[in-house]
């Protein structure tokens, strides 16, 4: 895992590329911390990275604190590896994020914005993905209910159990694309 930043926000781009991430599981403090990058100030590109989920929770790519505004993901392959809890992109803080391009399987959770209080996310376009899920009870989309913008366009959603795929809204299911397009 590679922890990027500090408790203030600086107008450095941190590009992470062409890089494989596998089986990571870190002690922070008292509790495991399976992030492939968590990322507390500056502004991250990350693309053309393969990322093989950890034996505990965790993100792929999670935007803490003072991460600023415009991170861009986009062009990598995120799987969930055997983790019951591993997922895709988590927004805790920040707006104007990009997810593109991206394939998404096997996670219990794609995306993340988080606006309670466990984060200040306030911005994410989430578009031209593939999220493959292997169980119905894994999650596509985790939105807070103020989160401000969240974006969904053009990304191709697939349950292999042949059910509708699940979102959440401030906590809620959401079943169906149908009923997440109208929510």
């Amino acid at each position: 895992a590679i922890w990027i930043g500090s408790d203030q926000q600086s107008n450095h781009t941190i590009i992470v590329e062409k890089s494989l991430f596998e089986h990571i599981a870190d002690y922070i403090g008292d509790q495991y911390q399976s992030h492939g990058i968590y990322i507390t100030s500056d502004r991250l590109v990350y693309r053309y990275n393969y990322h093989l989920g950890g034996a505990q929770s965790g993100a792929a790519v999670r935007m803490a604190r003072n991460v600023k505004n415009g991170c861009e993901i986009y062009y990598n392959v995120i799987t969930g590896g055997d983790s019951y809890s591993s997922w895709g992109v988590y927004n805790a803080n920040g707006s104007e994020h990009l997810v593109y391009n991206n394939v998404f399987y096997n996670l219990s959770r794609g995306v993340i914005q988080d606006s309670g209080p466990n984060g200040n996310g306030y911005g994410i376009t989430v578009k031209n993905n593939i999220f493959y899920l292997k169980s119905i009870d894994h999650k596509l989309f985790d939105v807070g209910s103020n989160s401000g913008t969240f974006i969904s366009e053009y990304n191709v959603f697939v349950v292999e159990a042949g059910r509708a795929p699940t979102f959440f809204w401030d906590n809620l299911p959401v079943n169906g694309l149908a009923n997440w397009i109208s929510s």
